[in-house]
């Protein structure tokens, strides 16, 4: 699955010159992508995660700002309104709230990439939109044989981690001719009319 996100942003913006990864075990086959892509076999580095300053100032703001939001959120549907064990119910609960999630992550993204950072010893500082679109690019153009062949083994799961679920909710939307919830008191709403339809 992480592959699949990887190999989404190589379709859209091309392969990176060196991807730097640390050893957990999802990130191998994109290290072996990567290098076939590149046919360099130093395009692809492993670290440690704690090494890379960058990404965990990013983590520091974004668990409080977003991820912790969340977190306390379903913690407490899963106290009475959800049962963390049901399947079905873990189903719709994806499929009524990843929209949701991913608009506040896309709000975290939009701030991110517009605020000012610290140059470091071996970057620039400013403002990474600016710093992604002014500099230099280091980035060369995805071999659409590997990708395909790539996006042939990996994937990105489905919203509700099944199609059989996605399907059939996505049927009950248009078919009862429900909206998509605009908040989490919407949310909650339309995954008690989803769960009552399903078991009609």
């Amino acid at each position: 699955m992480i592959a699949g996100y990887y190999l989404d942003a190589v379709t859209t913006w091309g392969v990176p010159s060196i991807l730097r990864t640390d050893c957990g075990t999802e990130n191998g086959i994109m290290a072996g992508i990567q290098i076939n892509m590149t046919r360099d076999i130093s395009s692809h580095i492993y670290g440690k995660s704690t090494a890379n300053q960058r990404i965990e100032a990013l983590w520091s703001v974004l668990r409080p700002a977003v991820i912790d939001n969340w977190k306390t959120f379903f913690q407490g549907l899963f106290d009475g309104t959800v049962n963390e064990v049901d399947d079905e119910q873990i189903a719709v609960l994806r499929f009524c709230f990843m929209e949701l999630l991913q608009n506040s992550l896309n709000v975290f993204m939009r701030y991110w990439n517009s605020h000012n950072v610290c140059a470091s010893a071996d970057m620039p500082g400013g403002v990474p939109d600016v710093l992604f679109y002014a500099s230099e690019t280091k980035l060369i153009p995805a071999a659409g044989d590997i990708v395909s062949e790539a996006m042939s083994v990996c994937h990105v799961d489905p919203v509700t981690g099944s199609q059989f679920y996605d399907n059939a909710l996505s049927d009950l939307m248009e078919f009862h001719q429900l909206e998509k919830p605009k908040n989490k008191e919407d949310a909650i709403i339309l995954f008690t009319k989803l769960l009552d339809l399903l078991n009609a």
